[in-house]
């Protein structure tokens, strides 16, 4: 198992205790490929969620991040996070 692959874990495991601790999850800002991942959203079902306040995102540069944690639970396919 590489080492990126193992910090990938290590995050996703303290995520998962962070929100068993606390009762909140933690921010994880990720780009739009890993939220169409998991929900199968196109670019346009995502700009129209975006627009809508469904999704948490923020502006970097040319690009936007979404927090993972703010994709509402009854949209998520797959969990590649």
């Amino acid at each position: 198992m590489s080492d990126a692959n193992l910090k990938d874990q290590l995050d996703r495991i303290e995520r998962m205790l962070t929100v068993l601790m606390t009762g909140k999850a933690k921010s994880a800002w990720v780009r739009s490929s890993s939220i169409a991942a998991m929900t199968g959203w196109d670019k346009e079902k995502m700009r129209r969620m975006r627009e809508n306040g469904v999704v948490k995102v923020r502006r970097v540069g040319k690009r936007y991040e979404y927090d993972a944690s703010s994709v509402p639970s009854m949209f998520i396919k797959t969990t590649s996070i």
